[in-house]
């Protein structure tokens, strides 16, 4: 794995949350907003983020093409769609998926995927903009060095714990 200065990172779907992510890891100074590509299907929505020099645009294969850490920050009900339309463009080699989608499993991303791509779920609180966030990481598939290089990720913007997915419920 690269180091978090030479990674880049697509939030695909950055409402809310998502914008929140890009705040939190722009105001760590570990990340740059030349790292960074948002997506977003009303990309008027992020015009204040593209005031800020960062890349915005309504092409997410393009997004993933580009970048090797996916966030997906969709609602539950726009994620098949997403994964369905970013499919081909995974690469196993390349990228790893971190997914901030609430109630949907590593699992089912995967199969829905249909590659060996590697996929850790994220709980992280609103506060993550403000680099106060409470993340819970967990994973299916990924081994042991990629639930640690997400943890040192969202350790940049908070506090982070490894759980068991079934857990998840609770966080």
């Amino acid at each position: 794995m690269k180091t978090f200065n030479t990674l880049k990172f697509a939030i695909l779907g950055s409402g809310y949350i998502g914008q929140a992510i890009v705040k939190g890891f722009i105001a760590t100074g570990k990340i740059s907003v030349n790292q960074i590509i948002i997506t977003r299907r009303n990309v008027q929505l992020l015009k204040s983020l593209a005031q800020r020099r960062f890349v915005t645009q309504t092409d997410n294969c393009d997004a993933v093409r580009k970048t090797d850490v996916i966030i997906i920050a969709v609602q539950p009900k726009q994620l098949n769609n997403l994964l369905s339309e970013i499919r081909c463009e995974l690469s196993p080699n390349k990228h790893i998926i971190i997914s901030v989608v609430s109630g949907v499993s590593s699992s089912k991303i995967i199969k829905h995927i249909g590659k060996k791509i590697l996929v850790v779920r994220a709980v992280p609180t609103t506060t993550i903009a403000l680099l106060e966030s409470m993340t819970c990481i967990a994973s299916k598939n990924a081994p042991n060095d990629t639930l640690q290089t997400t943890k040192a990720l969202f350790d940049l913007v908070g506090e982070t714990t490894i759980i068991d997915e079934e857990q998840m419920i609770s966080c």
